[in-house]
């Protein structure tokens, strides 16, 4: 079947990426980092095929799964990555879009082995608020990782250690940080919004009060924080990166975290 080959070899390439990404650091090889960003491609090439090759399943698999929509997220996140590479030299972030690639691609494969689910959701919002949610979190957490190494590099210059010469300059890596920002907050705003016209349809109220939509909101609220002080106050770039780190991780309980506890 044509689109589990696709995401086999997808995750293949997610994988490869990842170790090549890996080498550049340890042996400091630039010509390494371009291979593992031309594997990171074939790999969203692959990925694409893969989720356009989903109805021939039978069933056809729900996107509204956890496994599928971090797949998808995974997707998101390395076309990301990849078109903002055309115009920041962010190389080095390769070394966290990589692997949260694999893993994410990796968990949509091994749910295309299991019996799919009757769908039972709300055809409209259900798929809505999971794609657009999902493509949110996955440029949040861009920007989280962007975030994340900027105050790494950071406090190492502040405190006169020897920087990585493979990580992005900090300009480069507070672009990335603040575009991804913007745009995943946006993304998150819409899939917050679809969900509660979701609730609505299925059980006539507009907020289920469970412990994933209140994650979700308080996420919501510090991503719009660190998008409100970066675009509205010009605060400087370590808070925001900070704000955007701690959202993405709300966001991650959210969605993972709160199905364990619920």
């Amino acid at each position: 079947m044509m689109g589990l080959l696709f995401h086999q070899l997808a995750t293949v390439a997610y994988l490869l990426a990842a170790l090549l990404a890996v080498l550049r650091v340890i042996l400091r090889k630039d010509s390494l980092g371009r291979a593992a960003v031309f594997a990171l491609g074939a790999g969203v090439l692959l990925h694409t095929g893969g989720f356009w090759k989903l109805h021939t399943f039978d069933p056809m698999p729900s996107m509204n799964s956890l496994p599928m929509a971090l797949s998808f997220m995974a997707w998101v996140g390395a076309l990301v990555y990849l078109g903002l590479l055309f115009w920041v030299r962010g190389q080095g972030l390769i070394l966290v879009v990589a692997p949260a690639a694999f893993l994410g691609c990796v968990s949509g494969l091994l749910s295309l082995y299991a019996p799919q689910p009757t769908e039972t959701l709300h055809p409209v919002w259900s798929h809505l608020h999971v794609l657009l949610s999902s493509a949110g979190l996955a440029t949040l957490g861009v920007a989280a990782g962007a975030g994340l190494l900027y105050i790494g590099h950071h406090r190492a210059i502040k405190r006169k250690r020897r920087v990585v010469r493979t990580l992005p300059p900090l300009e480069s890596l507070d672009r990335v940080n603040t575009v991804g920002l913007g745009v995943g907050f946006l993304l998150l705003t819409f899939g917050l919004f679809t969900g509660m016209l979701w609730v609505y349809a299925t059980e006539g109220r507009f907020w289920e009060a469970s412990l994933h939509a209140n994650a979700t909101l308080g996420a919501w609220v510090l991503c719009g924080a660190a998008t409100l002080a970066r675009f509205g106050f010009n605060v400087g770039a370590r808070p925001v990166a900070f704000l955007s780190a701690a959202g993405f991780a709300l966001l991650v309980f959210a969605v993972v975290g709160a199905g364990a506890f619920s």
